[in-house]
């Protein structure tokens, strides 16, 4: 499966021609500015993963451009993101803290937020 990123730089338009790209499989939607990288999940973002899930005709997943908690997990998927990446905003740089999130994440996946 091949993932393409569109940035914040993306305009919505642009993000759903990608997404009809025949090599394209997925989206990742890193559509954060960078200035607003590491501040919480804001109903703005979740406004936009929803725009992009009634506008892609292929799944997207969410970095975690924002200080995501496990508790954003529900508004994700209700949102619409068919995955979420964390990375060093959520998980910091230790390796107990990586594996932490890493284990709390999947389990809200895994658990009953995955059927809302």
């Amino acid at each position: 499966d091949l993932w393409v990123a569109a940035d914040s730089g993306y305009g919505l338009e642009q993000t759903a021609a990608l997404a009809r790209l025949p090599w394209v499989d997925a989206i990742e939607a890193a559509v954060i500015p960078t200035g607003e990288y590491g501040q919480l999940l804001s109903q703005r973002d979740l406004a936009t993963y929803l725009l992009l899930a009634e506008t892609l005709d292929k799944p997207f997943v969410v970095p975690s451009q924002r200080r995501l908690r496990v508790e954003d997990v529900p508004a994700l998927l209700a949102v619409g993101a068919k995955n979420i990446m964390i990375g060093a905003v959520v998980t910091g740089k230790e390796v107990k803290g990586i594996e932490q999130a890493t284990r709390d994440f999947r389990l809200a996946l895994d658990s009953g937020y995955r059927h809302l």
